[in-house]
């Protein structure tokens, strides 16, 4: 919260990693979401839905430098 002193950490995760064979989850259409491109296109339960306008994931090695005392 502004003001408070405190600082917060957001970790955001891709769905990607969490998913069970067959259908995982609701992708849905969501407005804040999609002024930043980060919607599903339609309301869909199939993540090569939701993910289709995106590349395949691929890992990456950690970019150093990135964090204070890098």
């Amino acid at each position: 919260m502004p003001g408070t002193g405190r600082l917060y950490v957001l970790l955001c995760a891709s769905s990607r990693q969490f998913q069970k064979d067959g259908s995982w989850g609701f992708y849905c259409v969501d407005e804040t979401a999609v002024r930043y491109n980060a919607s599903s296109p339609e309301e869909t339960q199939d993540g090569s839905v939701a993910y289709a306008r995106f590349p395949p994931s691929e890992e990456r090695p950690y970019p150093g430098g990135l964090l204070p005392g890098d």
